[in-house]
């Protein structure tokens, strides 16, 4: 009875030790994810990620595991993507919820792997510093399948780890599973499972048995690809030619760059924490850590940093070997080797003094609280669609030129399901590089309407496409300017109207440049004549002349200067009751633009509506309008096409207010 009240006092601590380092792990997973978020929030996609999105709208699972067949990635990840977004919807939050909890996952693998390993504080450091890395603050957090494929590379480390150890029939599954899941989220997974392969045999002494065992498993995974095989070399071989377009060389350069994408910041804390956790005995630390099944294994204590410094080693090897068939290696790629680098990194925190250690904590947060370091550029796909839609209409054109067809697949996308209006494939038209056309087929859903020459035929198809639509936009990426002859056919049908920027003048985004075109209406010719210099070429109420009471009415009005205006002037759109007295009005610039800009000879055209009064009676309103100075708010004389002079403002039409 004393033996048993002993024990209770034993068990009593440990589990409530525990409960304590189990919320210690929650609260910094959610504070980590919640960092994460943040610095997403109102973020736009990235091209890749536009891609992924845009792919999971446009095609069932069956179709996305034929397009993937295309592409040098396994369809798996697109599936669970395919799925996500039509549970969740295509928005930005919502779709990178799915990352969100592939990272949870990641976080808690990586601690258990790191408690098996080492131990519990060494499993929460672990989780912190892989959570504060910029490198995976970045990729793990974008709807991309890296924080699925880092998931994958520490949890098939783990459960392979406790079948060296159990070689149970639950486990041995365990491991097939996750093999199998790995190399279907990313083609970095095969390296992952053979770099896995190349551990086993260096830290695993001979025993006939076992290395049947560990082959039956390695095979299994192995012939779960094999149907993929042939899709795979294709697209390496055959449709990428020499591998990833935007994969980095074998040389130096290439290393220090990613050595630097994927290192803890301050970059000097990063570094010393990183070789003496390389160099720093394991058995120093835990001298009392024995487990029976270390008998089976070369290094002797050393093994566990053995286990997790070898697949870094050898996944870096087999790149780097790969690369000189086919470009793979990029650092978001390399994501695989985080998981293992930190837990390094966390043995050397380890050691610190408790002060050294809060120290280096408040070091390392500072940048990943302060900071969002961005390692690739997307573009301003939410500003373009919000700019677009204060006009954008179902019959408009969209012709969009960029030279790659990376740059199309997110602005497609954006014309196609963030505006208030649809659009279809036959509603837009790129403009291409040559040397890109096979990669099209990589669109989601591919674009039909494509120039590439800029021939007679190209041209011919430019004016078909265009047509007699009332409004053109034009989405120009890099000011590659290969539209400009195409554009320049149109000089005389329409005029552009509206035009917004991006990354001309900031580094936030690559340059994006949108111009809104107008058709110039058939019927343009002088209406009225303000001040000898502004005429009134035309004018359209958007809307019939009965009206009701709160109704807001829409007008379009082309205008003209015969010379460079001296100064600026205010247009003002008014109705007025029969003796004239306004009633309601609208100023501001007309065309929305300060006139001592204008050219002559150059059609504006100004947009603007005016509301009519809830509580004005029944009856018959003129329609006025007006320019009067900026400055001095003097009234502009009117005057007819003829000359004869005109009374007040300009008069349009007569509503009838019911």
């Amino acid at each position: 009875m004393q033996v048993w009240a002993e024990n209770m006092v034993e068990v009593a601590p440990r589990k409530t030790n525990t409960l304590l380092i189990m919320l210690a792990f929650v609260l910094l997973t959610l504070a980590l994810l919640a960092i994460h978020t943040v610095k997403f929030d109102g973020r736009n996609y990235r091209q890749d990620e536009a891609w992924a999105v845009d792919g999971a709208i446009e095609n069932s699972v069956a179709e996305t595991v034929q397009w993937m067949a295309r592409n040098i990635h396994p369809p798996g990840w697109r599936v669970v993507v395919d799925v996500w977004v039509e549970l969740v919807g295509h928005y930005e939050p919502a779709t990178r919820h799915l990352s969100t909890l592939y990272t949870a996952l990641t976080f808690a693998l990586l601690f258990r792997l790191a408690v098996d390993l080492f131990d519990r504080e060494v499993g929460l450091l672990a989780v912190f510093i892989l959570g504060t890395l910029a490198a995976f603050t970045f990729f793990g957090h974008e709807i991309r399948p890296y924080s699925a494929l880092a998931a994958g590379a520490v949890g098939f480390q783990l459960v392979f780890l406790r079948w060296l150890n159990r070689r149970d029939f639950i486990t041995a599954l365990l491991v097939v599973l996750f093999g199998i899941g790995t190399i279907y989220t990313h083609f970095y997974g095969l390296l992952v499972i053979a770099a896995q392969a190349l551990l086993f045999i260096t830290l695993v002494r001979w025993n006939r048995a076992l290395y049947l065992r560990a082959a039956g498993l390695f095979a299994l995974i192995a012939l779960s690809f094999v149907a993929w095989v042939i899709p795979f070399l294709h697209a390496v071989v055959v449709r990428t030619g020499s591998g990833v377009a935007y994969g980095l060389p074998n040389n130096f350069d290439s290393l220090l760059l990613i050595h630097r994408q994927m290192q803890l910041r301050p970059l000097a804390i990063g570094e010393l924490l990183l070789l003496a956790g390389i160099i720093m005995p394991v058995m120093r630390i835990f001298p009392q850590r024995h487990e029976a099944h270390e008998t089976r294994l070369r290094f002797g204590g050393e093994w566990r940093k053995v286990y997790v410094l070898l697949p870094p080693v050898f996944v870096l090897s087999l790149a780097i070997i790969g690369n000189t068939v086919a470009a793979n290696i990029t650092s978001r790629n390399l994501i695989v080797i985080l998981p293992s680098l930190v837990m390094v990194v966390a043995l050397a925190f380890k050691v610190f003094p408790r002060p050294v250690q809060a120290v280096v904590i408040v070091l390392l947060l500072q940048p990943a609280l302060t900071n969002f370091r961005t390692f690739i550029a997307n573009g301003p796909y939410q500003e373009i669609a919000a700019f677009m839609a204060q006009t954008v209409e179902a019959d408009d054109r969209i012709f969009i030129e960029a030279p790659l067809v990376w740059q199309h697949i997110p602005l497609a996308y954006t014309m196609r399901q963030r505006l208030p209006v649809k659009f279809d494939n036959d509603d837009l038209m790129h403009i291409i590089q040559p040397a890109q056309r096979k990669l099209v087929d990589n669109m989601p859903d591919p674009a039909h309407n494509v120039i590439w020459r800029r021939d007679e035929a190209d041209v011919a198809r430019f004016l078909n496409f265009v047509g007699e639509t009332e409004r053109l936009w034009h989405i120009e990426v890099d000011q590659w300017q290969r539209g400009d002859r195409l554009l320049a056919l149109l000089d005389e049908t329409y005029v552009p109207v509206r035009s917004a920027d991006w990354g001309i003048h900031d580094a936030q985004f690559p340059d994006h440049i949108v111009t809104e075109y107008r058709r110039i209406p058939d019927d343009v010719h002088e209406r009225y004549r303000f001040d000898a210099l502004y005429s009134l070429q035309s004018w359209t109420l958007r809307d019939d002349v009965t009206v009701q009471p709160c109704q807001t009415i829409a007008l379009e009005s082309w205008w003209q200067v015969d010379a460079a205006p001296p100064a600026n002037v205010s247009m003002t759109l008014v109705l007025v009751d029969a003796n004239g007295i306004g009633i309601v009005n609208t100023d501001g610039t007309p065309a929305d633009s300060y006139t001592e800009t204008w050219q002559p000879a150059r059609l504006y055209l100004d947009e603007r509506t005016l509301t009519i009064p809830c509580d004005l009676p029944p009856g018959e309103y003129p329609l006025l309008t007006g320019l009067y100075d900026l400055e001095t708010v003097e009234t502009l004389p009117v005057t007819l096409p003829d000359g004869s002079p005109v009374v007040g403002h300009a008069y349009l039409t007569t509503l009838i207010v019911e």
